[in-house]
């Protein structure tokens, strides 16, 4: 019986690797084809490479800005959460059944994983884009890091 789980659960993860890959190539592959031929078949290879697309992108004002602040945002985050998740963790796993204060921060974050990603973040993002705050890198980790703090980070089960 194990061995038909295994079986199964390999081909769950054989067709979810599929889609992710196809829905990528995809991707790639309307990048390089011109507005027209994208328009026309979305499967059919390209007659020629249109790099234009990208061009055009890198053209655009404020796209390098974007790009560094992108990365700011994620390299910052990613190490705080890799920083503070195990230590968060850690005390509240050792201090659950002595203080009801750790039961409840518990519960708090486990509840965090039920709201949609959407539904928190939509707002948010409005809020800060009507007082013009997206492009301050720092007020931008701020807000992202008590995001995952009271969310489980996106949906995850981490407890930070």
């Amino acid at each position: 019986m194990k061995k038909k789980t295994n079986i199964l659960i390999y081909v769950f993860l054989i067709f979810g690797l599929i889609m992710i890959l196809a829905s990528m190539g995809i991707a790639v592959l309307t990048s390089v084809k011109t507005q027209r031929e994208a328009l026309q078949s979305l499967l059919t290879l390209p007659k020629s490479i249109c790099i234009e697309n990208y061009i055009n992108v890198l053209k655009k004002p404020g796209f390098l800005n974007s790009f560094v602040n992108t990365v700011i945002v994620t390299v910052v985050s990613c190490f705080g959460v890799v920083l503070l998740t195990p230590m968060v963790s850690y005390a509240i796993a050792r201090n659950m059944d002595k203080k009801k204060y750790y039961m409840f921060l518990y519960f708090f974050l486990i509840l965090g994983i039920f709201v949609p990603f959407q539904v928190k973040m939509m707002p948010l993002v409005r809020v800060m884009s009507d007082f013009s705050l997206l492009n301050i890198p720092g007020l931008i980790i701020f807000i992202y890091r008590l995001y995952q703090r009271y969310s489980c980070g996106h949906g995850r089960s981490s407890l930070y």
